[in-house]
């Protein structure tokens, strides 16, 4: 991993989720881990305020079925509250760790807001349970738009506890190296073990080529070779004593595919390194 490779800052996206919040303790940590800054985004969507704004926009009373017009002034109030929560969060969340790091309020297009302040950071931090992904079936508009543009993202489904192996998918090729070196900083400075779950057959040549990245990192390693495994066998083979899995990108129909699946079968956190096709 070169120098312009680096993550010296994290964007966390800030919704009302409970997704959000283990996203932003995620976020934290791992900033502390690898040194870098970690910046807060909480955005007011402006959909809901057009909405609130239209004659046609309605409000239903789920108690007594009744409608109503909706009450801009309290959907202003309610968006001011769940900001100063979000900031309430971010701020309780890299307080422990004495991190650089800002908080941010943009009123906008959601996913136009999150793009933008994601054009200045290395990683971005979304919380599964959000708007992040809805579906968990596949990735969310903000994920696939994030990776579209080869970045890393980190989706946290639950509370990101460094106290098992982080597991790393490894293929051959650059994608795979930049990967296992994310990995291998991960490992080094949270001082846990590292399992290389290699992927394609295994050879001499392969295999020497992951022993040279690892090697004099002082890292407590494991290598197993999976070959072509199905997602869902992979997910089993991840297990449940895994506390994050990097997952190397490329931007191919078949790598897309297997990372919807295996997302979908994840309970634990997950860090996409993408990368432009290196075949193109």
């Amino acid at each position: 991993m070169s120098d312009n490779q680096k993550i010296r800052s994290i964007l966390v996206a800030l919704d009302a989720s409970k997704g959000s919040l283990a996203a932003v303790d995620a976020a934290a940590l791992l900033a502390s881990l690898l040194q870098a800054r970690v910046d807060g985004l909480f955005v007011e969507d402006e959909r809901i305020l057009r909405v609130s704004q239209s004659p046609l926009g309605r409000q239903v009373d789920f108690l007594t079925s009744s409608t109503g017009t909706i009450d801009t002034r309290s959907i202003e109030r309610q968006l001011r509250a769940q900001a100063r929560r979000a900031r309430g969060a971010f701020e309780r969340a890299v307080k422990p760790y004495s991190l650089a790091h800002s908080f941010r309020v943009r009123r906008g297009c959601l996913v136009d807001e999150v793009m933008t302040a994601a054009d200045e950071a290395d990683l971005v931090s979304l919380g599964a349970k959000g708007w992040s992904l809805r579906d968990r079936r596949k990735l969310g508009t903000m994920a696939q738009a994030i990776l579209d543009r080869s970045g890393r993202l980190l989706v946290v489904r639950n509370p990101l506890r460094l106290d098992h192996a982080i597991a790393v998918l490894h293929e051959a090729g650059p994608a795979g190296a930049d990967t296992l070196e994310l990995g291998l900083r991960i490992a080094q400075a949270g001082h846990i073990p590292i399992r290389i779950l290699a992927l394609g057959r295994p050879d001499d040549a392969a295999r020497q080529r992951i022993i040279d990245q690892v090697q004099g990192r002082g890292v407590e390693t494991e290598i197993q070779w999976l070959g072509a495994t199905d997602p869902e066998i992979l997910a089993l083979r991840i297990g449940r004593q895994t506390s994050l899995l990097l997952i190397p990108f490329i931007k191919d129909p078949a790598a897309e595919r297997r990372l919807n699946l295996l997302q979908e079968r994840l309970e634990c956190a997950f860090l996409v390194v993408a990368q432009e096709d290196e075949s193109s």
